[in-house]
């Protein structure tokens, strides 16, 4: 049995196989998309971290501060 996909003929083997190709390829694609979006999470929870330690740090410089004045 034969399938007419634009214009070409293909067997329904070959259509079946085009569609899991698809499936496939949409798939990567939206695990590429969630991959993009946890990666910029754990970028912006590292960049936090980094903020924190240095909030810490200043507070620590401003205790030595009032403690030696």
């Amino acid at each position: 049995m034969a399938v007419i996909n634009g214009g070409n003929t293909v067997n329904l083997n070959e259509a079946a196989a085009m569609s899991a190709a698809q499936d496939i390829i949409e798939q990567a694609q939206t695990t590429s998309a969630l991959e993009q979006r946890a990666l910029a999470i754990v970028n912006l929870s590292i960049d936090l971290h980094k903020r924190a330690i240095d909030l810490r740090l200043q507070a620590e410089e401003i205790l030595k501060e009032i403690r030696f004045q």
